[in-house]
C-alpha cells in the first residue's frame, strides 16, 4: 500500500495511478501535489467513489469527476458540489445505482 512507501514514491504520478487502480482509499496517503491532478483524482473515484471526500472542492464540482463517483458508489452525492442536487445526470446516476443513496442524501442538503 502506498502509506507505507517513502516520500519520493508518493510524489511519483505513476505509482500513485498504479496504487490507485488498486484501491481509490489510497487518495490521502499521496502528496497534496498528486492529489491535485485530475487524472489522478478521476482514478481514485472510478475505483472508489467514496474517495470524492478526500478531494480538493476544485475537483468537487467537475462533473465528470462527480458522474464517476457516483456511478461507482451513489452515496458520493453526500461529497459533491451542492449544485448537482439539481444535475438530472448525476442524481439520474445516483438513483440507479441506490435510490436510497438518493433519499437519504437529499435530506442532508
Amino acid at each position: 500500500m502506498i502509506r507505507y512507501v517513502a516520500d519520493a514514491l508518493k510524489a511519483d504520478k505513476v505509482v500513485a495511478l498504479t496504487a490507485l487502480q488498486q484501491n481509490g482509499y489510497a487518495l490521502p496517503y499521496v502528496t497534496p501535489a498528486i492529489r491535485q491532478d485530475r487524472d489522478v483524482v478521476m482514478t481514485a473515484v472510478r475505483q472508489n467513489g467514496y474517495v470524492l471526500c478526500y478531494c480538493a472542492e476544485e475537483h468537487r464540482v467537475d462533473r465528470e469527476i462527480v458522474l464517476a463517483a457516483v456511478r461507482n458508489e451513489p452515496y458520493a452525492i453526500r461529497y459533491m458540489a451542492g449544485k448537482y442536487k439539481y444535475d438530472p445526470a448525476v442524481m439520474c446516476a445516483a438513483w440507479w445505482g441506490n435510490p436510497i443513496a438518493v433519499v437519504r442524501s437529499t435530506l442532508l442538503f
